[in-house]
């Protein structure tokens, strides 16, 4: 997967010629969503990716970190972008 986040960064970099701070943004935000996938699912691949597991990452972000709803919208937002 993290071939394929670097894959996303250098298009949204060239295409769409997003600013340092929105690459970092994503860059961050979906590296954490790798290591959740891996660590706490085990799924090491884009390929056995499920809905299921995308709300039980936003679920685990919102009760250990306490994001508010719009910060949980912008992490929707990125993952939606990326696949």
């Amino acid at each position: 997967m993290k071939d394929f986040i670097e894959y996303f960064i250098d298009y949204i970099t060239i295409e769409k010629d997003a600013s340092p701070r929105t690459i970092h943004k994503y860059r961050a935000d979906l590296t954490r969503f790798q290591d959740y996938l891996k660590i706490n699912l085990g799924l090491p691949g884009l390929n056995n990716i499920k809905l299921g597991h995308i709300r039980s990452y936003l679920y685990h972000l919102k009760e250990s970190y306490s994001y508010r709803s719009s910060s949980l919208a912008n992490k929707i937002n990125i993952i939606k972008h990326f696949f």
